[in-house]
């Protein structure tokens, strides 16, 4: 078992994880919460996903994994202080942990700026907790969470297709009719409209042609049915990036790989051959699909990507050599890959 010192400097994006007017309340909340993390080497504090709260932009953390505070602890808390923790919980990345604290929110008569960290995890893969949500939301809350929704269109429209990308590759079997899949229930019920995204796709000239060519060109291996897990070598990614960047693609997220060969010891949770079969790719859990950016502009989010790959990353203290990024890509949910590999290692 090893420790990690969460950076305090990092701990600086809860507070415009809530409204201004909580920032004192937010204070005492971050005083409470341990500041070291048992064996976790990377705190994921870097990767945030923004929502429009009335005036203000709030910006939540993708994943955080410091230690639980004890109970005592929070008893100590005013119902509001104890709210933000169930927030900020909420983005653990242990998905039992996740899903005790949004039962938490759930519980109480909530606030509206809780409403983000609702709909982010609604979006999310873990089946369990999106049950508990759909079941456990009462009209009265429905109407609130649409006005929220309202503010925050492209952001839906986004966290929409992500629903559908884990519903088609993790669920489909289990709710071959999508309607019976809770995830699409809740967006239903808090006023998503789908000719949202069919706009959105509709404002989008690209060929699938042309991209399914240029995967086979790079070498990129795709895991699944769809666009996700498009695992990308470092080398192309430059090129990947302007292919998408030319067809008006965005990047939605990644996930890490290993690049790894037979002569070595692998790490993660193994994946599919290389596209030249001299090693393979296996599957690192770091915390879920990784986000970069939550804006709707194409460019500005896929050079965002690019930057972070070709120019931080590499420099890193937690950067591995043989680590490579799975793309996941923002396209019509009915496109199939035709290079999609489910052999692994």
């Amino acid at each position: 078992m090893f420790k990690n010192t969460i950076d305090l400097e990092k701990l600086n994006i809860f507070y415009t994880a809530f409204p201004m007017s909580l920032k004192n309340d937010v204070e005492i909340v971050l005083k409470k919460i341990s500041k070291t993390v048992k064996n976790q080497k990377n705190i994921y504090l870097d990767n945030y996903i923004r929502y429009r709260y009335l005036n203000e932009d709030i910006y939540i953390p993708y994943r955080i994994c410091f230690s639980e505070i004890p109970t005592k602890k929070i008893k100590k808390l005013t119902s509001t202080q104890k709210m933000i923790l169930f927030c900020i919980y909420s983005r653990h990345h242990n998905g039992y942990v996740r899903e005790k604290y949004i039962n938490n929110i759930l519980d109480t008569n909530f606030s509206d700026w809780c409403i983000p960290y609702i709909l982010k995890i609604i979006d999310e893969y873990v089946y369990p907790i999106i049950v508990q949500i759909n079941d456990k939301l009462n009209i009265e809350n429905e109407e609130r969470i649409k006005k929220i929704c309202m503010q925050n269109t492209n952001e839906m429209c986004l966290s929409f297709n992500r629903m559908i990308s884990y519903w088609n590759e993790f669920y489909r079997e289990q709710f071959s009719n999508i309607n019976d899949y809770a995830g699409f229930k809740l967006f239903c019920r808090i006023g998503y409209n789908k000719t949202i995204v069919n706009e959105h796709f509709e404002q989008l000239h690209y060929s699938k042609q042309i991209l399914d060519n240029e995967i086979e060109r790079l070498k990129i291996v795709i895991v699944g049915r769809g666009y996700i897990d498009m695992i990308t070598p470092y080398s192309v990614i430059k090129d990947f990036i302007n292919v998408l960047n030319n067809l008006n693609i965005r990047i939605d997220g990644f996930t890490w790989w290993c690049h790894a060969k037979d002569e070595h010891k692998a790490c993660g949770f193994g994946g599919p051959p290389d596209y030249d079969g001299k090693g393979y790719y296996s599957e690192i859990q770091m915390g879920s699909v990784m986000e970069l950016c939550n804006e709707f502009d194409v460019l500005k989010c896929n050079n965002t990507y690019l930057n972070f790959f070709l120019n931080e990353y590499p420099y890193r203290n937690d950067y591995k050599k043989c680590y490579v990024p799975g793309f996941w890509i923002d396209i019509p949910n009915s496109w199939k890959n035709i290079t999609g590999n489910k052999k692994t290692h």
